[in-house]
């Protein structure tokens, strides 16, 4: 998957949080996320 592709696909799956503006939980999102997409081989 080319490298802007699973960028957009993080920050689409942040974008909820992000509007929220719940700065903290966004952190702890974003380490699910990207533990989520390294164990899967998106990154």
């Amino acid at each position: 998957m080319p490298e802007n592709t699973k960028t957009q696909e993080f920050l689409l799956k942040l974008a909820p949080c992000i509007e929220r503006g719940e700065l903290e939980k966004c952190v702890e999102e974003a380490a699910r996320l990207a533990g989520e997409m390294v164990r899967r081989g998106s990154y």
